[in-house]
């Protein structure tokens, strides 16, 4: 679905208030396709485009700490989905990521989103399921709790063809549950979102992929202001 694609993100000049906080939106699966925070007071609210399985720019948020999100309906004249509330941080990049649960709710978490918690050539783990697991890119590994995300230790800006495998924790321990053959590609951030129909079912993953990291981790700013010649003083009479 080009369309949870993140082309129409409102501009920066758009927004009233100090803008502290930079969003990107991005989805897996079924999730709607344009997401709307509305917030307190009098500021105009924001409709976002959410991009599957992929990164673009951020857009520039007011200084608020709550927004109320919705699902934004693709077409006119059908009504809103209410997402629910959500805590937006003081300041920084983040990636609001939404994804569909089994049950048809769309689930939502906020992660951080700059070099310092994603480099680039960095893969971070996101566990949406209800079971302990290990994630693996060749050697390295991370363990996650349910509702936990992880990133790898080490970094790898170029392209790579990589090993990977996830296991479960059962009461006989560890458990292979799958594996495959990647290809990640150069100087890029990966996002890998594991999910589950039910507690019994087998994983599913997806991957979210920054194709422009240099661009993505740049700071956003304002829109030159054009600065306009005095008027001349009028002429003596």
């Amino acid at each position: 679905m080009r369309a949870w694609g993140f082309a129409c993100l409102l501009s920066f000049g758009v927004v009233t208030g100090l803008a502290v906080t930079e969003l990107h939106v991005s989805k897996v699966g079924e999730a709607p396709e344009f997401v709307g925070l509305r917030f307190a007071g009098e500021l105009p609210p924001l409709r976002l485009e959410a991009f599957t399985d992929h990164v673009m720019p951020a857009t520039a948020l007011p200084d608020v700490r709550q927004a109320r999100l919705f699902g934004e309906p693709a077409e006119a004249g059908q009504p809103p989905r209410e997402l629910g509330e959500i805590d937006l941080p003081a300041s920084g990049r983040h990636l609001l990521l939404i994804s569909q649960v089994a049950d048809g709710k769309a689930r939502v978490k906020l992660l951080p989103f700059d070099q310092a918690s994603l480099p680039v050539g960095g893969v971070l783990f996101m566990n949406l399921t209800s079971r302990r697991m290990r994630c693996f890119i060749d050697g390295e590994s991370v363990e996650l709790s349910p509702e936990e995300a992880k990133r790898l230790p080490t970094a790898f800006p170029a392209r790579r063809i990589v090993s990977h495998r996830l296991e479960l924790k059962t009461k006989d321990g560890w458990k292979a549950d799958s594996s495959t053959t990647l290809i990640l590609g150069a100087r890029r951030r990966f996002v890998f979102v594991l999910q589950e129909d039910s507690p019994r079912s087998p994983l599913r993953r997806a991957a979210v992929t920054d194709f422009d990291p240099d661009r993505n981790l740049a700071p956003l700013e304002p829109a030159p202001v054009k600065a306009e010649p005095p008027l001349p003083d009028p002429r003596a009479k």
